[in-house]
């Protein structure tokens, strides 16, 4: 059997499952705004989304749009919690909820997208579960840790740090250093690369692609 198979079929299931989810429920959309003069690290925990898309501008502000479908979406919050200089974020279901339907995996009957801009230079942490994370923009640090979703990094800058179980990495770079390691997986390097960024990407299971940005 193809390696690539059980992962080409869970991508295909999960795509047709969110696509059953937006005909027969429509969407509900949170969003929020928190000044970041005083924010310096930002935390997300994205475990229940399954995308994530993070960006950077030049406002001292964050931005969170959370976009949710499926059966229990009137259950979603946007949990924030402002402590010493750092934010922690987490999208998902209300701390108090209980599956009535405990056969049924949550990722079937709801789907939770996050949109989220901060300032730029800010150090961020992104935990994910099975899911899709693109970020661009410029950090002082970025960390994502993802199990089986693929992580897109477009045009980024700053120290970027990335470790998947299964995901694949794929990073389009303008300039920096690379540090590539996959396990089981491959690495594609294509060109050399000069520059003041640095990024260090490992995968257990994925293949990791790096490109320029031309």
């Amino acid at each position: 059997m193809n390696f690539y198979q059980p992962y080409i079929r869970r991508v295909l299931l999960a795509g047709f499952t969110l696509l059953w989810l937006g005909f027969a429920y429509p969407q509900k959309k949170i969003t929020k705004t928190v000044c970041a003069k005083s924010i310096d690290f930002v935390e997300i925990n994205a475990t229940q989304c399954f995308k994530v898309e993070i960006a950077t501008h030049g406002h001292p502000e964050i931005k969170i749009m959370v976009v949710a479908g499926g059966e229990y979406q009137n259950d979603i919050l946007i949990s924030a919690k402002e402590e010493e200089g750092s934010l922690f974020l987490s999208p998902g279901l209300r701390p108090l909820f209980t599956n009535p339907n405990d056969k049924l995996s949550m990722h079937k009957i709801l789907s939770v997208a996050l949109t989220i801009t901060v300032p730029e230079n800010l150090a961020v942490n992104i935990l994910g579960a099975s899911t899709r994370i693109t970020a661009a923009g410029k950090y002082k640090v970025i960390e994502v840790r993802n199990v089986e979703g693929d992580v897109a990094l477009k045009n980024i800058a700053g120290r970027v740090l990335v470790n998947t179980v299964s995901g694949n990495i794929d990073l389009t770079m303008p300039s920096g250093s690379v540090d590539a390691y996959s396990k089981f997986g491959k690495v594609y390097l294509a060109g050399r690369y000069r520059g003041t960024n640095n990024y260090v990407l490992n995968t257990v299971k994925g293949s990791i692609y790096v490109n320029n940005n031309e």
